[in-house]
């Protein structure tokens, strides 16, 4: 199979995280700007990440890839409740991370950046992040469903670290139990491999 995406981890690690887990190999394809506007008019949607299977098949937008290969690689859950559960909470944190977007790479204004930044900070985030404590505490465990790590684990994790290094590293200082969570699905050691072999990345200053 192949991946496409830019040179960096953003929307395409829950796919890189669901690889790593499932011990496929895959072609890590990191395109160069001028090479995405050489590539964009091919994609399904214009957009990437995009997905290039074994047996011909494309797939575009990163929840729907990372979705696919869940489901193929049996980390969606151990029935259809516990599918459900996984899209509904990828769903939701898809929301924080599209505001997210917003403020940090679409808003150009450096006031409204600022604003919005806040916002996400003192609102967004701790109504988002104290439900989903919640949900991990009465589950029981630091997975979100079941009894077993699923592809909603992996595709909140990915993104927290770049969550606190662009808004606040103390965004979770409040959620102790989405921190084991985070912590569990890095420590797992084909994450764990991943995470130390993957190109180094200065996301701050990427957005500046």
């Amino acid at each position: 199979m192949k991946l496409t995406y830019f040179d960096f981890r953003g929307r395409a690690e829950p796919a890189r995280f669901i690889f790593a887990i499932a011990g496929v190999e895959y072609e890590d394809i990191r395109l160069s700007s001028e090479q995405w506007q050489n590539l964009k008019s091919s994609t399904p949607w214009g957009t990437i990440p995009v997905l290039e299977t074994d047996n011909g098949l494309t797939i575009g937008q990163s929840v729907s890839i990372a979705r696919y290969l869940a489901r193929k690689y049996n980390l969606a859950g151990s029935n259809e409740d516990e599918s459900a559960k996984c899209d509904e909470y990828v769903d939701a944190f898809n929301d924080i991370i599209q505001e997210w977007v917003g403020f940090i790479w679409e808003e150009k204004d450096a006031a409204k950046k600022e604003e919005k930044k806040q916002h996400f900070k003192s609102t967004s985030c701790p109504n988002f992040f104290s439900k989903l404590n919640k949900i991990l505490k009465e589950n029981g465990s630091s997975y979100l469903v079941g009894t077993k790590q699923s592809w909603a684990d992996l595709f909140i994790a990915s993104f927290i670290e770049a969550l606190q290094l662009t808004v606040d590293p103390n965004l979770l200082n409040e959620h102790p139990d989405v921190i084991k969570m985070k912590e569990t699905v890095c420590s797992n050691p084909p994450i764990k491999a991943w995470i130390e072999k993957r190109p180094p990345e200065d996301i701050t200053g990427l957005i500046n």
